[in-house]
């Protein structure tokens, strides 16, 4: 909650004197596609560690950041700017992502070979580690292919930067007006999700038991780092482009 609904709102309000001006000049549009994207990359942050507990850190984080990084560099360039595909840059993408794509392969191959000779000889346990290894694959790949999303709310989200630093800020700043939104769409889906977990668990008390005070500063602070360099990322992202 902290790091997905409080602090992004707080740091927005702080650097962006008249947040809620842009937004009320920002058509619905606008603020439905910075939401959307927000959202699907909610969905791929409960499928990203849903897939390290199927596969393991070692397979499940390398399948996973293996497709962020080629969708996240393929997606745009196909999507925003074909006509540098043949280009230099274009090419040299491609190249990269191709190299990376093998990488991932390999090292998926070798897991599942790897899978193969720790399974049991017994036909059950050799049926339930494919099953399991397969779901694991899947959900992987989901994750992977749609963690990229949270890149596109700098796309769809311009009238919102250009809107605060039109009304309030400079161009550094103005970018955070962005976040509020897009993370609002990633907090309805987690908030969601882990409520069906803690109810379906039985485990709500666990929330008012002595000690949990700690946690919940742990927490705070794991937020504002979290949002802080979110927000420094998008900052970073717009001087980029001076």
């Amino acid at each position: 909650m902290w790091t997905l609904l409080v602090v992004p709102w707080i740091i927005a309000f702080l650097t962006i004197p008249n947040l809620l001006g842009v937004y009320s000049e920002a058509s619905w549009g606008a603020l439905l596609w910075v939401f959307l994207f927000g959202f699907i990359w909610g969905f791929s942050a409960i499928a990203f560690g849903t897939g390290l507990d199927y596969l393991g850190l070692g397979l499940g984080y390398s399948l996973m950041m293996g497709l962020i990084i080629s969708v996240g560099a393929l997606l745009p360039l196909v999507t925003e700017h074909p006509e540098n595909i043949l280009k230099l840059n274009g090419l040299a993408i491609i190249a990269g992502v191709v190299i990376i794509i093998v990488g991932v392969i390999l090292n998926t191959w070798s897991a599942v070979m790897k899978e193969k000779d720790l399974v049991d000889s017994t036909t059950e346990d050799k049926h339930v580690e494919k099953k399991s290894l397969l779901k694991g694959l899947i959900i992987c790949v989901v994750a992977g292919v749609t963690a990229p999303a949270l890149n596109y709310v700098f796309i769809y989200g311009e009238q919102l930067r250009a809107t605060a630093e039109r009304l309030s800020v400079g161009e550094t700043l103005a970018s955070i007006s962005i976040w509020p939104i897009a993370l609002l769409g990633g907090f309805l889906v987690n908030i969601t999700y882990c409520t069906w977990l803690v109810n379906k668990n039985k485990v709500w008390g666990r929330y008012c038991e002595k000690g949990t005070c700690l946690y919940y500063l742990y927490t705070l602070i794991m937020g504002i780092f979290w949002a802080g360099s979110t927000a420094i990322y998008g900052m970073a992202v717009e001087k980029r482009k001076d």
